[in-house]
Formats: structure tokens, sequence, C-alpha cells
């Protein structure tokens, strides 16, 4: 148990050091609370939620509707601009590599890689067993992920969208979020 603190702790501290922010949850229901107060926080109205597991997607959404968030379904018409027009999205992370400090999101659906990268703000939860020390032990994830669809894509998100200019100077959210918040729990 020791060890999977300190896995945690690592990938709390590399995130955070790409501008991303991290909280962690007991259990699924505190995660969505904090997740619906985050978003409370930012003013957010309208939230897209991508697929994930049903009873999970079914709790967030109704905690958003709870507090009068409007939850945006991407799969409805043209995902593109639903999507984009929602000021946040909400996914479920497939794994976490604590020395990298990134999220990895596997997704067979486009809909759903663009919930992490349209809104301005992201915020994504994390199961506390589905982070991984090394990137390189997240190496046999990987592939089978990709050995077991065609159209499978892996996202790994190491905090906001960020860009430099010539003078150097990091921008945050230039083509995607600006704020990624990440709510480990279980």
């Amino acid at each position: 148990m020791k060890e999977l603190e300190s896995i945690i702790q690592l990938f709390k501290d590399r995130f955070e050091q790409q501008a991303g922010r991290v909280y962690e949850a007991e259990t699924l229901d505190e995660a969505v609370s904090k997740l619906s107060s985050i978003l409370l926080e930012q003013n957010v109205k309208r939230v897209a939620v991508a697929g994930m597991n049903e009873q999970v997607r079914e709790r967030i959404k109704e905690s958003l509707a709870s507090v009068g968030m409007k939850v945006i379904e991407p799969r409805d018409g043209n995902a593109h601009e639903i999507i984009n027009s929602a000021e946040a999205g909400v996914t479920l992370a497939s794994f976490a590599v604590a020395d990298i400090g990134a999220i990895a999101e596997i997704t067979n659906d486009d809909a759903d890689r663009l919930v992490s990268s349209l809104p301005g703000i992201h915020a994504c939860l994390l199961q506390r067993q589905n982070i991984i020390d090394t990137f390189e032990n997240s190496a046999q994830l990987i592939r089978n992920a990709l050995s077991s669809s065609q159209s499978c894509v892996v996202s790994l998100i190491g905090g906001p969208s960020r860009t430099g200019d010539i003078e150097l100077k990091l921008v945050l959210g230039v083509h995607g979020p600006h704020q990624v918040h990440v709510i480990i729990f279980g």
C-alpha cells in the first residue's frame, strides 16, 4: 500500500509541475461531488461527458444536472460543434503514468477524444489502482489497446495545452484546454 501511495504522490507532483491540478477522493460519489464543485467554481454551464462505464456516466450526469449544468451528449448530431460549445469536458482515464505525470485516454470514437481536447476545461476521473509507476510499464497496456481495435487512439495528457513562442514564453490553453483537473478515487 505504501508503494502505491508513493506512486500516486509522484503522479501528483509531476502532473502539477505541468500546470495540472490533482485532487483525491475516497469513493466515486466523493469524486463526482468534487467534480461538480470544481466546475461550479469555474461557472461552467455546459458540459460534454465522454463515453465510459454507464454507472459512472449516469452518476456524473445526475450530479451535474442537480447543480444546474446542462450535460451535452457528444453523439447527438455534429460531435465537433456540440463538444466545442461545451465549457468543460469530463472523461474517465484509462490509466495514468506517474513518472511522466500524464493521464492516458484510450478511445475508439473521435467524439470521446474531442471531449478532452476541445472545451476550455478538462476534468478527468482516475481510479487509484490505474496509476502505473513508469511509462515503460504502461507499454503493455498500450500494445493491448492498439491490438484490440482497428481505430484506437491513445492520448497522453500531461496538463493543459501549451505552446511556446519565439521568445520562449510559455502560453497555456491556446490549442486546447487551459485547465486540466484530475480527481483520483477508489
